[in-house]
């Protein structure tokens, strides 16, 4: 790493010079002896040229007016920067940012009383090393973290729903049971790769699309599209039955994940906002 070239302490020496323009207000200014200022001024002058003695009165040089301004510009940023909201960065799947998290930010907001910058990241994989390389402060997820490193808190039981596409609800709003299952077992089946379709739904489509999609957000476009019927989170579909381009189907699903807050168990500041930001869910999640 390397060091200043000029210490930071010269650069207040010069500074003080300019804004009094006498040894001994200087002094005063720094709150030191006029003799050992007198020791550091000669340093300065012999070092680097800033300052130079011109009779009897020491005069800052243009280069030390030059490093005046600079210290001047320095000390403001370092009161801006120590004046700006902490941040916390939170990484999530993208549906469970877009959906839920980032709607109801400013009741996280409100609940950690305007103190943080928040910052939402959406990710698809490696979520225990967002904590472990410092790339997030939380992870907020559906399952439990394998890396002892990470910490974690179960929050909310979140279900899965079976979804079709709009145009789909004058054939299929009124079945129900096997009514329903043999209708739907005419019709073509996204596949959801991350899913066994038989172990989540009790029965296997017999008519699967050609299409397979990896992710959540896939699987909803898909669906919303007419491609198709599937399966996903309950949580991830609000912004479209909002917009009434999806219909849910009144089938069983066995899968359920449990909403977890993961954050690195070494951060003892993560685990004193992880209380109030593992409310924030649960709230948010009723």
């Amino acid at each position: 790493m390397e060091n200043y070239l000029i210490p930071p302490e010269y650069c207040l020496v010069i500074n003080a010079f300019i804004q009094t323009g006498s040894l001994r207000e200087a002094a005063q200014l720094l709150k030191i002896d006029p003799a050992a200022l007198v020791r550091k001024a000669q340093k300065i002058s012999g070092e680097f040229g800033l300052i130079e003695k011109v009779g009897n009165k020491w005069v800052v040089t243009d280069a030390g007016r030059k490093i005046a301004q600079w210290t001047d510009e320095s000390i403001a940023r370092q009161k801006s920067i120590l004046n700006e909201k902490s941040m916390l960065r939170i990484a999530s799947f993208t549906w469970l940012a877009e959906e839920v998290l980032i709607p109801h930010y400013s009741k996280l907001h409100e609940m950690t009383g305007g103190k943080f910058t928040w910052s939402f990241k959406t990710i698809s994989s490696d979520l225990e090393k967002e904590l472990i390389n410092n790339r997030s402060d939380y992870v907020v997820t559906g399952f439990a973290p394998n890396d002892p490193m990470v910490a974690h808190k179960r929050i909310a039981v979140h279900s899965w729903k079976v979804i079709a596409p709009v145009s789909w609800k004058k054939k299929l709003g009124n079945l129900k049971g096997s009514d329903l299952i043999k209708e739907l077992q005419r019709k073509p089946y996204v596949r959801f790769s991350l899913l066994n379709p038989e172990q989540t739904l009790g029965f296997n489509p017999q008519a699967y699309s050609p299409l397979m999609v990896d992710g959540v957000i896939g699987i909803r476009a898909a669906v919303a599209r007419g491609l198709g019927w599937s399966c996903v989170p309950a949580m991830a579909i609000n912004s479209l039955l909002d917009d009434d381009k999806i219909i849910t189907m009144d089938l069983p699903v066995s899968t359920k994940d449990n909403l977890s807050l993961w954050w690195l168990r070494s951060r003892k500041d993560s685990l004193k906002n992880s209380s109030v930001i593992a409310k924030w869910i649960t709230e948010i999640t009723k």
